[in-house]
């Protein structure tokens, strides 16, 4: 876990440095009150972490209390974390990136279809309305 959390903050450190535009998001249809965790599967592809980049510089408007919100790296995709559904974790604030079968998971599961042509990034950048900047390659790319 520690490694995971260490290449985590690395990646978003080295984003942070290369990559900056101004968002130009849209109001979300349904949020939490205030996130407080964002989980990605264990050994986090740069997908996830990419994901996570983008929430934490993005995403505030969003999702309140992303930018220090905690990042933990378990499970995988499709499945329910923790054996609970997707929506009643993030009515808690905790928002999977490539898991539990939610919004931002692109892998099919129990309850939830794969969502073709998607990665977890294609799936954040929709959310937080940065689609146009990186145009319909998203997925492949990553």
């Amino acid at each position: 876990d520690i490694i995971a959390t260490v290449t985590g903050s690395v990646f978003l450190s080295i984003f942070d440095n290369v990559w900056s535009f101004a968002p130009k998001g849209i109001p979300m249809k349904e949020k939490c009150e205030k996130v407080v965790m964002l989980i990605g599967h264990q050994r986090p592809h740069l997908d996830e972490i990419f994901s996570i980049w983008m929430l934490k510089k993005w995403g505030e408007e969003f999702f309140p209390g992303i930018r220090e919100a905690k990042i933990s790296f378990e499970g995988g995709g499709g499945e329910d974390l923790r054996g609970i559904p997707w929506q009643q974790l993030e009515a808690k604030g905790v928002i999977g990136i490539g898991v539990g079968g939610g919004r931002f998971d692109e892998h099919p599961g129990t309850h939830t279809d794969k969502k073709q042509d998607e990665c977890a990034s294609s799936l954040v950048a929709k959310e937080i309305g940065h689609s146009n900047h990186f145009g319909s390659s998203l997925s492949t790319a990553i």
